[in-house]
């Protein structure tokens, strides 16, 4: 927590600037994190306004040198992390007729795709959740 660039320096940074900030440690693989997470935002400002999916991990290796355990972890993490965070704030900002998700992912890029296969099937789903809202 003390190091910089965490959530907490730089919920302070934004502090600083006159907003409100919640730093929350969040496994974006553990539903159960996620609807904590949620429910922490609620209480402390009873409204989700922005979501922003920028949880990643990265994995740019061909295909034969992708274990499946790595493979797993990267769709966990970035397309099926993004899908169950947008998921959860979805309701709370449909009922409030305001919000706004952003989606850290690329454009649909076939060139991207030489040596970072199972990279771009998890960020190329990501971008497709964000055209699928």
């Amino acid at each position: 927590p003390n190091l910089p660039g965490t959530i907490f320096t730089v919920a302070k940074e934004a502090e600083a600037l006159g907003v409100k900030a919640l730093p929350i440690q969040v496994d974006v693989r553990k539903e159960a994190t996620i609807k904590a997470m949620v429910a922490k935002v609620m209480e402390k400002f009873g409204r989700i306004d922005i979501l922003i999916n920028n949880a990643g991990a990265l994995w740019w290796k061909k295909v034969v040198n992708t274990p499946a355990k790595r493979y797993d972890l990267i769709n966990e993490v970035n397309s099926r992390g993004s899908f169950l965070c947008t998921q959860a704030v979805l309701p709370h900002m449909l009922k409030q007729n305001f919000g706004r998700i952003i989606v850290m992912s690329p454009p649909i890029d076939l060139r991207m795709l030489k040596g970072k296969v199972a990279y771009c099937i998890s960020k190329f789903g990501m971008t497709l959740l964000a055209h699928g809202l």
